[in-house]
């Protein structure tokens, strides 16, 4: 069974480091977004990305979105902190689930 993650890695221009979050999405509640760190000195199209992963997993695995950051936020023992990267999406709203 293949994930966003996995579909996401390989790709050549996306780093390995990576994460899925949910999105507001104000028709169906929640989607897909993905926050990817691209692969230095390498371009990386976001659209681009989001069609061929469409090309390779079911159409509710899909990320409706793409970030390129940096790098991904992390605690102490290295752990992605998804709450600091959902912040930005979420931002305004009382409950942080649809």
């Amino acid at each position: 069974m293949l994930s966003l993650v996995h579909v996401l890695e390989w790709r050549a221009a996306v780093h390995p480091d990576l994460a899925a979050l949910s999105d507001h999405d104000g028709a169906v509640g929640e989607t897909v977004h993905a926050v990817v760190v691209a692969v230095p000195g390498r371009d990386l199209d976001e659209g681009g990305l989001v069609g061929w992963a469409r090309e390779r997993l079911a159409g509710f695995k899909c990320p409706t979105g793409v970030t390129v950051v940096p790098e991904l936020p992390r605690n102490a023992t290295g752990k992605v902190l998804r709450a600091a990267l959902r912040e930005p999406f979420w931002a305004g709203r009382n409950r942080l689930v649809s």
